[in-house]
């Protein structure tokens, strides 16, 4: 395998292919196995546990990232994960009223509580220590095992999911068995090679001074706690409206809009993660350079970036309704309009994303946790508005989403703006959106087959392969010097 491919880039090039194949693979299957109730509900359980998973646990396991190597050096780190799993344990059981709350309000009562809560309890701890020691070996540079055990744990997820349904029945329920069954598996086997590989053992002493020392407490709250916060109000602005639909709409809107938001969520994190391994290695090493200009260095990195993101939002802003008919059931046809607003809410996610670099390189890192939490407060104050004092419009949603986004982008940008200086050359981005904007002349077009699909995706490709090479030629910058 090495003998193919003769870098690490091409190796988690790779391995993020496999993964964003396994997402369209299990939307379609997901779409097509299960009844939209169904659908509904499984994306309703993924926000409850993305709810403890960003808010509480996130922050819990990046603190742990950033002692890997001196856990590692000092041959702790194997104890430091069953440290980690006994917070998170600790965490849930503090949570799981909450969680109850939750059920014992709901006026859908198709969900058993119990099951969601044992889920919810092996997708957590399994899920988030399977997790954590894949990276530990991502970080001490296996490579291999990195992405293999990664896309085990998926695809075995997947492939047990399936013979559950198909054994027993269609259920949502013995979906999410499946897939949280398999990070149980694969959580006992990472440890056990971790164990081998590294020929490290448990030190209960270390276990329990971790507890016990208030020095140790504290510094792990003071990094946690505003990552925690920051991470609530992020969670709000990408879940919360699935709670929101369900409880003043129906079950089977709330899959028409989840299923329209997640295609364009996973296409622009695929295309996002390529740009991002191309580009980003770049950006980090030259930064710290003395000798080059940071605001030339920066603006060249985003005049390169830049174009490709507008491309690419408005091809997949047209090719919307092919996507969704390519990666799900006929059912969904009506997610087409919520993908549309899917794909303009990424848009300004990524930009954010994109423009956020600067702060993180800069340590003014509060700028984003404010925006975030100003957006949440915002998108909040919004929908009340709209139970108050107007009819309840199911578009005002994802439009509220959108203006939210958009003002945390701008927060953003301003902030950047005092920070440096940026030269952004808007004529050539002026340009490219009138280029790419060609391929909705096929819009006129009245044909609906697969032949004309495959010709207008071949033509959209060179189309958008010949915009990027005519303005950033091959795709290489050559930052200043």
């Amino acid at each position: 395998m090495l003998k193919i491919f003769k870098n690490e880039a091409s190796l988690l090039i790779l391995g993020r292919l496999l993964q964003l194949v396994y997402s369209f693979i299990s939307i379609k299957l997901l779409t097509t196995l299960l009844s939209i109730e169904d659908v509904a509900n499984y994306y309703l359980i993924l926000s409850l546990i993305g709810f403890f998973s960003m808010g509480l646990l996130s922050p819990s396991g990046s603190y742990h990232l950033t002692k890997f190597n001196s856990l590692h050096k000092s041959n702790k780190l194997f104890s430091s994960f069953v440290v980690l799993s006994l917070i998170i344990l600790s965490l849930l059981l503090l949570a799981s009223p909450i969680v109850y709350l939750y059920f014992n309000g709901l006026e859908n009562k198709t969900l058993n509580f119990s099951f969601i809560l044992a889920i919810m309890f092996i997708e957590l701890i399994f899920g988030t220590i399977a997790g954590s020691v894949i990276s530990a070996f991502n970080m001490f540079f296996y490579r291999i095992r990195f992405i293999v055990y990664t896309n085990i744990m998926l695809f075995l997820g997947l492939g047990m999911a399936l013979v559950l349904i198909f054994g027993l029945s269609n259920s949502v329920y013995f979906w999410l068995l499946g897939v949280t069954g398999a990070k149980l598996i694969v959580c006992c086997w990472v440890l056990f090679d971790f164990k081998r590989v590294f020929k490290c053992h448990i030190d209960w002493l270390y276990v329990r001074n971790c507890f016990l020392s208030k020095k140790t407490t504290c510094l792990a709250l003071k990094f946690c706690l505003p990552l925690s916060i920051s991470a609530f109000a992020v969670w709000s602005q990408s879940h919360y409206y699935r709670f929101y639909v369900n409880e003043y709409f129906d079950l089977q809107l709330v899959a028409l809009v989840s299923i329209g938001f997640a295609i364009a969520t996973n296409l622009t994190m695929a295309f996002e993660s390529v740009i991002n391994q191309y580009f980003m290695p770049t950006l980090y090493k030259d930064i710290d350079n003395e000798s080059l200009n940071k605001g030339e260095i920066y603006s060249s990195i985003f005049n390169a970036v830049i174009p490709l993101y507008l491309s690419f939002f408005i091809f997949l802003a047209y090719f919307s309704p092919l996507a969704l008919k390519l990666l799900t059931n006929e059912r969904y046809s009506a997610a087409a309009e919520y993908m549309l607003w899917g794909v303009a809410i990424e848009s300004f996610r990524v930009s954010l994303r994109l423009f956020s670099n600067v702060l993180y390189l800069e340590s003014k890192t509060k700028t984003i946790m404010f925006s975030s939490i100003i957006a949440s407060a915002l998108l909040l104050l919004l929908l009340f508005y709209t139970l108050d004092f107007v009819l309840i419009d199911i578009t005002l949603l994802p439009f509220y989403i959108l203006i939210v986004t958009f003002i945390s982008f701008m927060l953003v940008i301003y902030k950047v703006n005092k920070i440096i200086v940026l030269k952004l050359d808007f004529a050539k981005f002026f340009t490219i959106i009138i280029l790419s904007s060609v391929v909705w002349v096929f819009s006129f077009v009245e044909q609906s087959n697969i032949v004309f699909d495959v010709i207008e995706l071949v033509v959209a490709g060179i189309l958008f392969v010949s915009i990027q090479f005519y303005f950033n030629k091959s795709l290489f910058i050559k930052l200043p010097k």
